[in-house]
């Protein structure tokens, strides 16, 4: 997202050589309709746009797609800015000018960042469907189940243990 096209060409052409897909734009607005219709991975933003500060945008793009990154670029780095930055939750605060190659790295490592949030939601949510399994089969089993830990307390018990005993799986619990 970057008002100035010529630059914005170029670092979507040292993207794309590196097999990055790169979508251009240069005003705030059209970058977040972009990002909440079609998501996006890593966002390098300008500082100074015409319609909106670049650090409020890293926040609204965030807010929009939170398992992506923002890098902000500037060409009037200030304390100020930079401290607004961290408070967005930018992935880096870049100033121009820089290096090509530099940039190039540093938006590779967000999606590096990205791609690993996004395998930990996946597992989460493939352990969670396998937790869920479990517990239905041993819930519906019509047999005896126990889980005994390491000091002969009970970690768990099933439904059917329960109707044996009368005695619930949280009353078990914790018991030897």
């Amino acid at each position: 997202v970057e008002d100035n096209l010529a630059l914005a060409e170029n670092l979507a052409e040292l993207f794309e050589e590196e097999d990055l897909q790169a979508l251009v734009c240069s005003r705030a607005d059209d970058a977040l309709a972009r990002a909440r219709a079609d998501g996006f991975a890593v966002a390098v933003v300008d500082l100074g746009l015409p319609d909106r500060s670049g650090v409020d945008l890293a926040g609204e793009l965030r807010t929009a797609s939170p398992d992506s990154e923002v890098v902000l670029i500037t060409g009037d780095a200030t304390l100020a800015t930079a401290i607004a930055a961290v408070h967005k939750g930018v992935f880096a605060y870049v100033q121009k000018p820089f290096q090509p190659q530099d940039l190039l790295a540093l938006v590779e490592r967000a999606l590096t960042q990205v791609q690993l949030r996004r395998e930990r939601t996946r597992l989460a949510a493939e352990l969670a469907a396998s937790e869920r399994l479990y517990r239905g089969i041993v819930e519906s089993a019509e047999e005896l189940i126990v889980v005994v830990g390491g000091r002969a307390t009970i970690h768990a018990w099933n439904g059917f243990a329960a109707v044996l005993t009368g005695c619930s799986p949280e009353e078990a619990q914790g018991t030897d």
